[in-house]
């Protein structure tokens, strides 16, 4: 809940001064809010993110706070590549796969970031 009001807030403020610049034309942000549920077992979430159907469907160039679970984002990985889609996960992910992932192929994944650290030993 937290997370979601920052980014409304961030989004209102961003769009209050005509939105962002995208070459030199001001483009205001639209923020959809969604339930992904992928903090469940078995999401049917993750089913439709990486099939495509929720960037394909919402045409999303971005997507801010999740997935939480580790095995979540490192499954969207793929799908947030090919479609181009900017992610930036706010909590949880604390694999240290994700960031050996992004290292390892950096042109692929490039797309992807995340504000945590990860659990190292």
């Amino acid at each position: 809940m937290d997370a979601e009001r920052g980014i409304t807030l961030a989004v209102e403020e961003i769009n209050a001064k005509a939105g962002v610049n995208v070459a030199g034309t001001k483009r205001p942000l639209k923020l959809e809010i969604s339930d992904t549920r992928d903090l469940e077992p078995g999401s049917r979430w993750l089913k439709r993110f990486c099939s495509g159907k929720i960037n394909i469907e919402k045409k999303a160039n971005f997507i801010v706070g999740g997935p939480i679970r580790s095995e979540g984002a490192l499954a969207a990985m793929d799908v947030l590549s090919k479609h181009k889609t900017v992610s930036i996960l706010s909590a949880g992910v604390l694999s240290p796969a994700y960031n050996k992932r992004i290292a390892e192929n950096y042109d692929k994944y490039k797309y992807c970031f995340r504000t945590t650290g990860s659990v190292v030993r």
